[in-house]
């Protein structure tokens, strides 16, 4: 019954956070998208289709389907369960490469990875294989999930060419 207690208090804690996390940027989004939307008034391709000097844009489907998954996440299969736990016993960062680097964050019990490459899908595809390599299966870095972002000189980097990032790992 106690342990049933804490499981329950650790799950609510869990939900504050991602929402303590979530709402500001779902609002920073919001507002930034609303604010572009405003400083173009071309008609053509809407605002996630026109170059302008702001950073990288993310997907927004995307990140509304990373949110989901987040909230609603589905039963690991029981191998993947286990090298989830062998993963995240241990030292951040898991990995680090040139192109990218893995980490787990215990507050969010989630796995994300920086792309440190302009060579966006190429990283994404490197980031999968590397949990396939742990052996997990084709579907884990959709359900654990794995939270894509780019590193702050990256998206400088591409800014103004009118990329259109996804959070999401490939193919969820």
């Amino acid at each position: 019954m106690k342990k049933k207690k804490k499981q329950v208090s650790l799950s609510k804690i869990i939900i504050v956070c991602l929402l303590i996390i979530f709402i500001p940027v779902v609002i920073g989004i919001v507002s930034f998208h609303k604010l572009s939307a405003k400083q173009n008034n071309s008609s053509e391709g809407g605002v996630y289709s026109h170059i302008d000097n702001s950073s990288v844009k993310y997907n927004q489907k995307d990140v509304n389907k990373l949110q989901q998954l987040e909230q609603n996440r589905q039963q690991l299969r029981p191998s993947d369960a286990m090298i989830k736990v062998n993963l995240i016993r241990r030292k951040n960062p898991l990995v680090s490469t040139d192109d990218y680097t893995i980490t787990y964050d215990p507050a969010t019990d989630m796995f994300q990875a920086q792309i440190k490459t302009i060579s966006i899908d190429t990283a994404q595809k490197e980031v999968d294989q590397w949990f396939f390599d742990q052996r997990m299966s084709v579907e884990a870095p959709c359900e654990l999930p794995v939270s894509f972002t780019l590193e702050d000189s990256v998206a400088q980097s591409l800014k103004g060419l009118d990329i259109i990032f996804s959070p999401l790992a490939p193919g969820c």
